[in-house]
């Protein structure tokens, strides 16, 4: 199940855009469910998780891009897509990583577009997998649901694989895991760990550098790497 939210302070640009996904849904027999909002504070409140959003920039009180940056805060990998009226909020608005723009008035083709898109993007995250060894056999992970890799036990060198349900054991090195992914979306933050880039919380440069990952976990940043890893980070969230 796809979950879609719409939000604009417009009641009738959420129903266009709203029967808009319903005709796509039923021509495409897609999987979506559709959320309604009419503000940017009812959006936030509402602390539920989207995998694509359509968010108006020109509404009052919280506009859209403060309404972004308040749900990327909380979840890095919600696709957004800004509508708007002008095209000077634009620049604005890929600071909060826009997965595409909208310009007022659209038409339902302009929707379909846009879904369309979504759908083979969402569809090729889904089907990227990992195979470790483990200590049980193999394990087949999705790319998407990967934290972090760090070593454990120093001396035994066990690796542990946090996940966005639970923790692996691997059998296999670092330097072996790391060969398996995408240097694009991971990166080897630390001779002891590697990161998934759209995890990524925050980072600081004191006492040697720092990474903080969505679920709160502190991970050391070697000084030399802090440049390529904040390129590399700033690459990854360009692509939301």
């Amino acid at each position: 199940m796809i979950r879609i939210a719409v939000c604009d302070d417009e009641p009738e640009v959420v129903e266009k855009i709203n029967d808009s996904i319903t005709c796509f849904r039923r021509d495409n027999k897609s999987d979506f469910t559709v959320e309604k909002y009419y503000s940017g504070e009812s959006l936030v409140k509402s602390k539920k998780k989207y995998d694509l959003v359509f968010l108006d920039i020109e509404m009052k009180e919280l506009d859209g891009i403060e309404t972004a940056q308040e749900i990327r805060s909380e979840d890095v990998d919600v696709k957004i897509v800004y509508i708007t009226s002008y095209t000077d909020y634009w620049k604005r608005a890929y600071k909060v990583h826009a997965f595409d723009f909208i310009s007022k008035p659209f038409s339902d083709e302009e929707i379909h577009n846009v879904l369309n898109d979504f759908l083979k993007f969402y569809n090729a995250e889904n089907e990227k997998t990992v195979e470790l060894r483990t200590a049980d056999g193999a394990a087949v992970l999705k790319v998407k649901d990967i934290l972090y890799f760090y070593i454990k036990d120093k001396e035994k060198r066990k690796v542990i694989v946090n996940t966005n349900h639970s923790e692996y054991v691997s059998t296999e090195s670092l330097r072996e895991i790391y060969e398996k992914l995408n240097s694009e979306e991971f990166y080897k933050a630390h001779k002891s760990c590697i990161v998934n880039l759209r995890y990524v919380q925050s980072v600081t440069k004191n006492n040697g550098g720092n990474i903080t990952m969505t679920d709160g976990t502190s991970i050391p940043l070697a000084i030399k790497k802090q440049n390529e890893f904040l390129y590399l980070l700033s690459k990854q969230l360009r692509k939301g």
